[in-house]
């Protein structure tokens, strides 16, 4: 479709409050951030049991990566930390995994909201989010950041690196981060991020929408969701750079399928830092894994494709609705209408009615606050 420079700019806008309606709220956010200190603090109290191992706390994970979304319903979302205990592997894994429930058991807190898990521990905030905390020692035959973490079903030792993951997936983004922030220094944009870190890029906001498309078109199906992990991993191979997210949306779906390998008829998504993982394990079990993965992905790319742009704005929300949610959009446009009533009271903003995507209908800026913030 081709759209003019209004259009564009006007959807990447809505696409963009998207993405932040999606974040966990501040309030939320801070929740969780004090009480994976909290945690981590426990865990290493000078005198206990593991802190003779030089045990190394640190977040992993959609929170590490900045692509956190807020979960459908009444879902929690989850914070990951790994608990890394500085022993050799001739301590079993068995063993590691139970020094790290052993330690939480002696909180009468945390005792009453553990629940164990095939690799870690998981701690249950109820109505709040839930912290899976994973038990790990470092990979010496490998070395660097990489760590091998226990698998109870299996029984053995699994080799990890999500250290090495989330450097791998910040350099996929380094040059459209560095462009994004020149640009935003060019314009004078007010409340500036202190360096470039912490600009969002397209590329976490296209893996945001994914995430968020898939939980709705599978809320009844999760076993055959697409994983968390390989969304990502495929999005950031087939990322180029680009900074404009309509733009990236089309071009990262359409280059996802070239980072499924093929080695002996086994679709592989390798793991960029250790590429003897195949993060798509399970669909060499269940082939209809992957059809429904390429499925999910068309789908989602015709569905975007296809909003009626230039027919007002109730057209584009109704189209979005079954994309992302109807109530939860709802909230989105509440809260992109009000950035316009911030912009035009700023003398900021001039977009044709004509020729813009909301037309002559126009938005109507509500006076309440939005919803879940």
């Amino acid at each position: 479709m081709n759209l003019t420079i209004g259009q564009r700019q006007q959807i990447e806008e809505i696409l963009v409050t998207i993405c932040e309606q999606l974040e966990v709220s501040n309030t939320q956010y801070e929740d969780a951030k004090q009480k994976y200190g909290a945690v981590a603090k426990w865990l290493i109290v000078p005198g206990t049991s593991l802190y003779q191992y030089s045990t190394n706390i640190h977040p992993q994970g959609s929170i590490l990566l900045q692509t956190t979304v807020k979960p459908l319903g009444r879902d929690e979302f989850d914070v990951d930390l790994v608990c890394k205990l500085n022993i050799s592997k001739g301590t079993s894994h068995a063993q590691v995994k139970e020094m790290v429930g052993a330690r939480l058991r002696e909180s009468k807190d945390y005792s009453e909201m553990l629940e164990p898990k095939n690799r870690c521990w998981r701690l249950n905030y109820a109505g709040a989010f839930h912290m899976d905390i994973l038990p790990a020692i470092p990979d010496t035959v490998r070395g660097g950041t990489n760590i091998l973490i226990p698998d109870s079903e299996l029984k053995e030792w699994q080799e990890s690196n999500p250290i090495g993951y989330a450097k791998w997936f910040e350099d996929c983004t380094k040059t459209a981060r560095v462009l994004i922030f020149e640009n935003m220094k060019k314009a004078s944009v007010e409340n500036l991020p202190a360096n470039d870190s912490l600009v969002k890029t397209p590329l976490q906001r296209v893996v945001q929408l994914l995430k968020r498309n898939r939980d709705i078109v599978f809320s009844k199906d999760k076993d055959n969701a697409p994983i968390s992990i390989i969304i990502t991993t495929l999005a950031a191979r087939a990322y180029r750079g680009e900074i404009d997210l309509y733009k990236t949306i089309f071009n990262v779906i359409s280059g996802m399928p070239a980072g499924i390998q093929i080695e002996n008829g086994v679709p592989k998504v390798k793991n960029p830092t250790h590429e003897e993982e195949n993060f798509a394990d399970k669909w060499e079990q269940d082939a209809s894994l992957q059809k429904t993965f390429f499925s999910w992905l068309e789908n989602f790319k015709r569905d975007l494709a296809a909003l009626p742009i230039g027919q007002g704005v109730q057209a584009v929300k109704d189209a979005l609705a079954p994309m992302f949610g109807a109530k939860f959009m709802e909230q989105v446009f509440e809260r992109y209408a009000q950035k316009i009533e911030n912009q035009r009271q700023a003398n900021r903003l001039h977009v044709s009615p004509t020729t813009g995507l909301l037309g002559a209908v126009g938005i109507k800026v509500p006076k309440n606050t939005f919803y879940g913030d």
